[in-house]
């Protein structure tokens, strides 16, 4: 029983920081921008840039801690696969959002800090 207590606490801990980004991220696209056109300002690309490094962040950290022998060995690649799907998809929903655009600079800031995120996160832990 401890050790099934020890494994759920270890996929929360593993799992649940970057699933509450992402519920974060399609409430926050959810929310109506009828006051906001399409926005091109820097503070915008920098939100998007830094939200999506932090879930990129997150999620190679939870990727890499797989015991899956492919996934540890593509890891990278499925994580950054995983946030462009995951970024795409934010940005449709977007336009079922009144006020709300797709926008191919916002995709492009959010996969630009994941890629960075993820990067510095596998130089800091040398992986």
């Amino acid at each position: 029983m401890v050790a099934s207590f020890s494994r759920w606490i270890n996929f929360l801990n593993n799992h649940l920081p970057w699933l509450l980004v992402m519920t974060l991220i399609i409430i926050e696209s959810g929310i109506s921008g009828d006051k906001f056109g399409p926005s091109f300002d820097s503070s915008d690309k920098i939100s998007h840039f830094l939200i999506f490094g932090l879930l990129g962040w997150l999620l190679i950290r939870a990727v890499f801690k797989q015991k899956n022998t492919f996934i540890q060995q593509n890891y990278f690649w499925i994580v950054l696969t995983v946030v462009a799907v995951f970024a795409i998809s934010d940005e449709i929903h977007q336009l079922y959002t009144p006020g709300r655009y797709f926008e191919v600079f916002d995709w492009i800031a959010d996969m630009s800090g994941a890629a960075l995120f993820m990067y510095i996160y596998k130089v800091r832990n040398k992986i």
